[in-house]
């Protein structure tokens, strides 16, 4: 009898050690994890890029660009759409994407084939060109161009945009690319809206 009363003790101790393992393990490997991260020095964590949650949407430069209008011309320009593609830049997206040149360009569905085409071919692009890839800088580049995003990579930031960019960005009446006017390098570049009249 007193054999088994000491066997039913053991079980109790076993079982209340077993629970009390349990209920620690999650802290226990908390701690075993951040102590791994603290003391390897060969796999450190790896950093989350930092989201630009100022980068502008698709949505909001059709917004900017034509007020959601498929029809929308710039009278200064080759510029229409909802996107205001300029006639270079169709050319540009069908040699990317040879199937678009038998689409309505009216089509709003088929601007969007466009858009996406035109980045690709300006990814290309600024890569070619050591420029960064980035939404913000494609948003920049469907502006000036990847050329022009090469030149003012090295650029003297106070620069006036008007003073290193080609007089052919702003036209004989200076107004082809309003939104290009009376901005500095450093502004235009640090600008996560590149479509902005201000």
């Amino acid at each position: 009898m007193v054999e088994k009363l000491g066997n039913l003790n053991n079980m109790a101790n076993w079982w209340e050690q077993t629970v009390e393992t349990v209920k620690e393990a999650p802290q226990k490997a908390v701690e075993a994890v951040n102590n791994w991260w603290s003391l390897d020095r060969h796999f450190p964590k790896e950093e989350q890029p930092i989201v630009n949650t100022n980068t502008l949407t698709d949505a909001d430069v059709k917004l900017k660009e034509s007020n959601n209008d498929p029809l929308a011309e710039n009278p200064n320009s080759t510029a229409r759409g909802l996107y205001q593609m300029t006639d270079d830049a169709r050319q540009e997206a069908i040699k990317f994407n040879p199937e678009l040149k038998d689409k309505d360009y009216n089509d709003p569905l088929v601007q969007e084939e466009y858009r996406k085409a035109y980045n690709s071919v300006l990814t290309n692009q600024l890569s070619t060109k050591g420029v960064k890839v980035t939404p913000d800088n494609l948003n920049r580049a469907w502006v000036i161009g990847a050329e022009g995003m090469f030149i003012l990579k090295d650029a003297d930031p106070n620069d006036l945009l008007k003073a290193v960019l080609p007089k052919s960005f702003f036209g004989k009446d200076g107004e082809k690319n309003p939104n290009l006017n009376n901005k500095t390098v450093k502004e235009f570049m640090n600008d996560p809206d590149p479509y902005s009249r201000k």
